[in-house]
């Protein structure tokens, strides 16, 4: 796992990295960036698999990044004191928030939260309300709530927006449930749905299931996803 620390004090990147050598063995390489522009010019040219990032970075504004990142395949933790920006953080698709103080059991818990596999039929687990597509050099920006289902298309997901619209997001599945809302559902091992968007669960012989949705569309459902859909359904 390749980490980028964006943080201005040298003492804190410093605990931090000694703290996640110490929680992850399967960290690769940590980088850090005291500055917007030396965090930007690393992202450019080495994609992290995670970014610990300050939201105050000796008076700039971190949310920048977010909001330049928020199309990127990577995963974020916010470590600030500025918890007042805690709910636009999330907003912007973020793992965690861990407040400043903190200690290592703390950055435990968001690093557990992140890696840990999961059951492949939760819902999503974060605050997303929207996720950003890279078009041609720029961020297209899509609400969630517009979001119908989402498909797996290798590391990448193809989302489907009730306009009928498709696009590739660069984040696979399982990354994305960890920052959509809980009203996204996994129904299928290649598909999340959108389930403000469910017309029904339709079964057939063999124990074939689909999903109906409002626009008409269908869905296939996995045997072992049924059971959790079924009961959110009721």
């Amino acid at each position: 796992m390749k980490i980028l620390i964006v943080e201005d004090e040298i003492m804190v990147a410093r605990a931090l990295k000694r703290m996640l050598g110490d929680l992850h063995k399967g960290v690769s390489s940590i980088v850090h960036k005291m500055d917007l522009e030396g965090a930007m010019q690393e992202i450019e040219t080495n994609i992290p698999d995670l970014l610990l990032l300050d939201l105050n970075l000796n008076g700039e504004d971190g949310l920048r990044i977010l909001s330049d990142c928020v199309a990127a395949p990577f995963q974020t933790i916010i470590v600030s004191a500025n918890t007042d920006q805690a709910i636009q953080a999330f907003e912007y698709g973020v793992v965690d928030f861990v407040p400043k103080p903190f200690d290592e059991e703390r950055l435990k818990k968001a690093l557990d939260r992140l890696l840990a596999p999961g059951n492949e039929t939760v819902c999503g687990q974060g605050c997303a309300e929207f996720l950003g597509i890279r078009k041609g050099g720029n961020t297209l920006v899509l609400y969630v709530d517009d979001v119908e289902f989402i498909k797996a298309a290798d590391n990448y997901s193809e989302v489907t927006l009730s306009s009928g619209s498709v696009h590739l997001h660069e984040k696979n599945l399982r990354q994305l449930l960890q920052i959509l809302p809980s009203y996204f559902q996994r129904i299928h091992k290649s598909h999340l749905v959108n389930m403000r968007k469910i017309e029904g669960l339709n079964s057939f012989e063999g124990s074939r299931y689909e999903v109906s949705l409002q626009s008409e569309k269908i869905l296939p459902a996995g045997r072992k996803y049924v059971s959790a859909l079924r009961e959110r359904l009721l």
